[in-house]
Formats: C-alpha cells, sequence, structure tokens
C-alpha cells in the first residue's frame, strides 16, 4: 500500500472548500498521517488594500493575513482535537493556485486535497477556477473532494490504460479507499466507424475489429489486476467509447463515491488535464475524483 506522511489541504474558508477540510482530516486519521492546512492570501487583494489604507508599517503582518492565520490556527486547533491528528498551518500571499503548489512542494505532501466549485458542472467557471490550475500544476496526486458526508468511500472507479503508472494509481485508491467495492475499468476507444466505413471497412470487418481489442484489452487487464497485491475485490470492466464520458457514466450508473484517473498517459509528459479525459472527469464528475501521477 501506498505511503503517504503528510497531506496538505488548501482551504479559502468557503463552504466549497470545506468538503476537502474535512475529507482532507478524515484521510490524515486513517492514514496517521500529518495534516497541513494552507490558505493563500491573494496578493492583488492585499495590495489593494495597502493602497486604501497607506502608511502601515512594513514589518508587521497585514491585518487580513494576520486574521486568515488566527482563522486557520483555530480550525487547525479543532481538526486536532476531533480526529487525534498532528496539524501545521500554512499562510502565504501571491497567487492562489501557485501558492497551494508551493506549499505541498514545501512539505512534501504525499497528497493535496482540493475543494470542488458546487456539486454540479459549471465548465467555464471550474475551468478557470484555483483548483483547475493547481491540478495543472501539482505533481503529486490530487483528491478533490465533492462529497459532503467524509465516511468511508463504500465504493471506487479506477480508470486505467495499461500505462506504467496503472499499477501505483490502483495502489494508491486503494489506500484511501480500503474497504470500498473497487471496479478497475479500461476503455477500448475505436477508431468513427463513419470513418472506417469511408474506408470500404465492412462491419463484419469493424465488428472483428472490435472483437479482437476486447479480447486484447480482457487478457491486459487481468494481467495487471493478478500482478496486484491486494485482498480486496477488484472487478474488471472493459467497454467501448469515449473514455471520459464511459467513466462519468459507469460512475453514476453504479454509485461510485470516487473516481480516480491519471493526469497523464504513457506517451507524453503533457498533462491530459490541458484538454484530455481527466480534465472532463474533474470537470463533470458528481463524486469525489483522484487526480494520479
Amino acid at each position: 500500500m501506498a505511503q503517504i506522511g503528510r497531506i496538505l489541504v488548501a482551504t479559502d474558508f468557503s463552504s466549497a472548500a470545506r468538503a476537502a477540510v474535512k475529507r482532507a482530516a478524515r484521510l490524515a486519521h486513517d492514514l496517521r498521517a500529518e495534516l497541513h492546512l494552507a490558505h493563500i492570501v491573494e496578493g492583488q487583494l492585499l495590495d489593494r488594500l495597502r493602497e486604501l489604507v497607506p502608511g502601515g508599517d512594513a514589518g508587521v503582518e497585514p491585518p487580513t493575513v494576520a486574521a486568515a492565520r488566527a482563522h486557520l490556527t483555530e480550525l487547525a486547533g479543532v481538526l486536532a482535537h476531533h480526529y487525534s491528528i498532528r496539524t501545521e498551518v500554512h499562510v502565504s500571499t501571491g497567487v492562489p493556485y501557485t501558492g497551494i503548489v508551493e506549499a505541498a512542494r514545501a512539505v512534501d505532501a504525499g497528497l493535496l486535497v482540493l475543494g470542488a466549485h458546487g456539486l454540479h458542472s459549471y465548465r467555464e467557471f471550474f475551468l478557470g477556477s484555483t483548483t483547475s490550475k493547481a491540478l495543472r500544476l501539482a505533481a503529486g496526486p490530487v483528491l478533490v473532494a465533492r462529497n459532503s458526508e467524509i465516511d468511508d468511500y463504500q465504493s471506487a472507479l479506477i480508470a486505467v490504460d495499461f500505462s506504467t503508472r496503472a499499477a501505483p494509481a490502483i495502489d494508491l485508491a486503494l489506500t484511501l479507499a480500503p474497504r470500498a467495492r473497487v471496479e478497475v475499468l479500461h476503455v477500448v476507444e475505436m477508431p468513427p466507424q463513419d470513418a472506417l466505413r469511408a474506408s470500404s471497412v465492412s462491419d463484419d470487418a469493424l465488428r472483428a475489429l472490435r472483437d479482437r481489442e476486447f479480447e486484447a484489452a480482457q487478457r491486459r487487464l487481468a494481467a495487471l489486476l493478478f500482478a496486484t497485491q491486494t485482498a480486496q475485490q477488484l472487478d474488471p470492466v472493459i467497454e467501448h467509447g469515449h473514455p471520459a464520458q464511459v467513466v462519468l457514466q459507469r460512475a453514476t450508473q453504479m454509485r461510485h463515491r470516487l473516481i480516480v484517473v491519471g493526469r497523464r498517459g504513457e506517451s507524453t509528459d503533457e498533462p491530459l488535464l490541458l484538454g484530455g479525459v481527466a480534465r472532463h472527469v474533474v470537470d463533470d464528475a458528481l463524486c469525489d475524483v483522484l487526480v494520479t501521477g
């Protein structure tokens, strides 16, 4: 199982961040990890306040930062007592999403936890949010928390692509959801049927191609799960279609509480969140989403 010694959760003290803080604290308790709480005071806001109230002592912490530190320290104390965990607070100024990623890197966090904006998909708002931008920059795994309840994950869906990152993703997912019913999903993506038919590919040949791809995926998924050392039951699932759509539909159909997707594929270091499967899943999922490396 993956070892997570430190969890960093970012909060702006909003209702959206509350779910992330609660989930991070629960995970810190379960994993016996340190919980680090981070709040970034936006630099532009601080500059504007300084313009409105000039002449402050440069050696004194601005009231906005001091108030945030006091609030965060109080929250950390409540969580430490309630969950019996060790907590640390980190308050800084600057651009929120870069500050969050830098804080996670500074404490060597094994997991970054962020809140999502709302319980439904508001794509134009989300894609420009602090959460989305932090996801693009973060090097390690990121859990985007939507569930308001923080009980154990009872079910989870892990999407795999057979890259070398698949096994570590499964291991991390099982660390966060050790008592969950787990489905491991691979989506077979076929070329568009219209394009194949335009190339004079017959329906029989198309069905044969689908069958071969499906059988090959079955073998590879069986081998992956056989190599996974766990007592948990892992149910293999293979479907055809567009990966993001299939993942979201399957998660809704089976009422999964956690979806696990990879940030990037085997053939590129470019984050898929810049325009791929992971971004769409994070954007549209109704449950928590763990984005792995």
